[in-house]
This record gives structure tokens, C-alpha cells and sequence, in this order.
């Protein structure tokens, strides 16, 4: 009987990661009226001052914060040490775009390279892909160089493999990679203000806001990162709700 139940656990519970997989199931292909809707969503949106900010979710009380091994955007697990509002490990420096209403969300890591929050790319699911998590990239909006030096301990994973130029050298205690520079606008976020809300803001990733569905930063954790859901029609939906909270780092260098 106790197997009977423990398989049983075991398989309603693969149930459920396989439905919840479902619900979020990514979808591509070309929205007919992204033009239209890009256009609404950057009228509507916030201009955000350049600052220390927190991120935290409305739904879940959870902050966004950067897990430095692997280099992983991700909400706080309760109870965890990142997960109070005095953490430094859970406020972003936000740098706003020369002339523009779009922001870059970033944060160094332990072995304090700076990484910005981007919109990664993905061939899986429907439609031909679409972007489908929040992950953590070396900078470079702004920043057209295609070289740069990352020590081994810096664990950053593969972004998107059409992105890379696989030309990779050991010199002593430094690996050195050369990369195409990336789309701007995969380092670069819209925030739209909840209405009814203090300091409460939708996170629209600009990348493929004008020709496909809009995507935002969800609550979910995925792998590499933090799940973008659909955001065309916000239907009160405050698992994508984030509260900014402005913050004075104790250290600069760290964040």
C-alpha cells in the first residue's frame, strides 16, 4: 500500500509539472496587431528614473534577486537570506536609455562582473519560438565591443546559440570569448504602471514588443532564469506585478 501511494504522489506530481508546463507553453509566430500594441504600450509606459531599486512581487511578497552561481535571475525563496528588504541581493541598478522610455535592469555578480536582465530566445514551443525567460547577460547595451574577458569562476551559461561566436581561448586563469554584440533591445524593458497601485509597474520586455504577443516578467521560476507570460491582455494578473522600492546599497561595488 505505501508503494501504491508513494507512486501514485509520484505521478500526480509529474502531472502537475507537466500541466503547468502547458499553461505556459511558449508561443511564437507574428502578432497582426503588434505594431498597435507596441505603440499603446510604450504611451502608456513610465519613464524610470536612473536608481537602486527592489523588485518585489505583489502575488508572493517575493523579490527578484541575482543567484550568482550560474548567474540566475529568480524570485527569493521565503525564508531565505535574500529575502528581506535590507538584502544587497536584491536591489538592481536601473539605467534608463539615452531618449527613451526604455530601462536596462542590472546587477554585478560575486565576482562582481556586471550582468543586465535579458529577454532570452527559444526555439521550443509553438510557432516558431519566442522569448520565453528573463536570464542574466553580460552588458552590453551601449556597448559595441565583441570581446571581452570573464574569469572561470564567473559560470555564466549560453544565451542564445545564434548570438555566439564560438572562438574561445585559455590564457592562465582567464577564458576569453568573443561574441557578436547582441539586439539592443534584449537588454532593454518597458514599465507600465498598475493602476490602483503604489509604485507598481507591469515589466514589458522590448524586445518583439512591436511584431509579436508582448511578453512580461512573471513570478515563476524556469531554467536559466525567470518565466515571461504573455501579456497582451493584463487581466489583473498580479503574478506580474512588481512594487519598486528605491535603495541605498551598503556597498556600491556589490551591486
Amino acid at each position: 500500500m505505501a508503494l501504491i501511494k508513494t507512486l501514485l504522489s509520484v505521478t500526480l506530481a509529474a502531472l502537475f509539472v507537466v500541466s503547468s508546463q502547458v499553461a505556459y507553453a511558449c508561443k511564437g509566430g507574428i502578432n497582426p496587431t503588434g505594431n498597435k500594441d507596441g505603440n499603446a504600450i510604450l504611451k502608456a509606459a513610465a519613464s524610470i528614473k536612473d536608481g537602486y531599486y527592489s523588485l518585489q512581487n505583489i502575488k508572493t511578497g517575493q523579490f527578484l534577486y541575482l543567484q550568482s552561481k550560474g548567474n540566475i535571475i529568480a524570485p527569493t525563496k521565503k525564508g531565505s537570506k535574500a529575502d528581506n528588504p535590507t538584502s544587497q541581493d536584491i536591489i538592481w541598478t536601473f539605467r534608463q536609455h539615452p531618449k527613451t522610455k526604455f530601462s536596462s535592469i542590472r546587477k554585478k555578480n560575486a565576482v562582481r562582473h556586471e550582468k543586465c536582465v535579458s529577454a532570452r530566445w527559444t526555439i521550443s514551443g509553438n510557432g516558431g519560438g519566442c522569448d520565453d525567460a528573463a536570464t542574466m547577460w553580460q552588458c552590453e547595451i551601449d556597448n559595441k565591443k565583441t570581446k571581452r574577458e570573464v574569469t572561470v569562476q564567473d559560470g555564466e551559461e549560453q544565451y542564445d546559440e545564434e548570438e555566439e561566436n564560438p572562438d574561445m581561448g585559455l590564457n592562465g586563469t582567464t577564458i576569453v570569448k568573443r561574441y557578436q554584440p547582441i539586439r539592443e533591445d534584449k537588454q532593454l524593458w518597458v514599465f507600465q504602471k498598475v493602476a490602483g497601485e503604489s509604485n507598481t509597474f507591469v515589466i514589458y520586455a522590448l524586445a518583439h514588443l512591436f511584431d509579436m504577443t508582448p511578453r512580461c516578467i512573471s513570478n515563476a521560476p524556469i531554467s536559466g532564469g525567470t518565466l515571461l507570460r504573455d501579456c497582451k491582455v493584463n487581466k489583473h494578473d498580479s503574478t506580474m506585478w512588481w512594487r519598486m522600492t528605491r535603495r541605498r546599497p551598503k556597498n556600491l561595488a556589490t551591486i
